[in-house]
């Protein structure tokens, strides 16, 4: 797979979904060393162009040093894309991810004041509900909606969703031309690593509406 440079990444632009990283801390696991896999679903979640998307998450290593910055996990993210008419697409992703959205008490703030808000979006907790993916339920998931995305700031790990979303490559995406980006996370304790068991992403580029959902692949 091809590297794409670090050196778009910042701890201020975190990908979306990554938020939902404090529950590997909150089950009392060390989260470095955990991998987990999505997959793009067919059918109504997913637009037509959308042929396959994967995706393999693994934490790396822990950084506590003053020249790295400020404490933060390093994440490992492969990906990889085939979309109608751009045809296949892979790469490989690092992620700074800061250390305190691995804490238990991240994610019970966003429940108890039911909103956060960062500077490039925010967060709404939507309450409890159940999610399948292939034969196995998850029970009472936190639902998480992402919205107020400033889609020019999103890193290019993030826009590999989007571009699964839209029928794009990543390399080919203007994020400037994408409005209305939205996303819904259903997240649960004990997943590795991201702790979504669902990621649904909804938006328009360039004035077509588009959507890819990704289920966790259950180990």
């Amino acid at each position: 797979m091809s590297h794409l440079s670090k050196n778009l990444l910042s701890l201020n632009l975190i990908p979306i979904c990554f938020l939902t990283l404090s529950f590997s801390v909150s089950a009392g696991v060390d989260p470095i060393g955990q991998t987990a896999s999505y997959k793009a679903v067919k059918g109504s979640r997913t637009s037509s162009m959308v042929k396959s998307a994967v995706a393999e998450v693994t934490v790396a290593s822990f950084v506590n040093t003053p020249e790295e910055g400020s404490p933060h996990y390093v994440m490992k993210a492969d990906y990889e894309a085939d979309i109608r008419l751009y045809g296949r697409h892979s790469g490989t992703e690092l992620i700074d991810v800061p250390d305190y959205y691995f804490t238990p008490e991240f994610i019970e703030k966003i429940r108890q004041d039911g909103t956060y808000e960062a500077p490039d979006f925010k967060v709404k907790h939507l309450g409890y509900e159940n999610a399948t993916n292939g034969n196995r339920s998850y029970q009472d998931c936190d639902h998480l909606y992402f919205y107020d995305i400033k889609t020019e700031k999103t890193p290019s790990m993030f826009n590999f969703f989007i571009a699964a979303a839209f029928g794009k490559t990543p390399d080919s995406l203007s994020s400037s031309d994408i409005q209305d980006l939205k996303v819904y996370a259903k997240v649960k304790a004990g997943i590795p690593v991201l702790g979504a068991v669902q990621i649904d992403i909804s938006g328009k580029y360039q004035g077509i509406a588009a959507k890819a959902g990704f289920d966790y692949v259950s180990q």
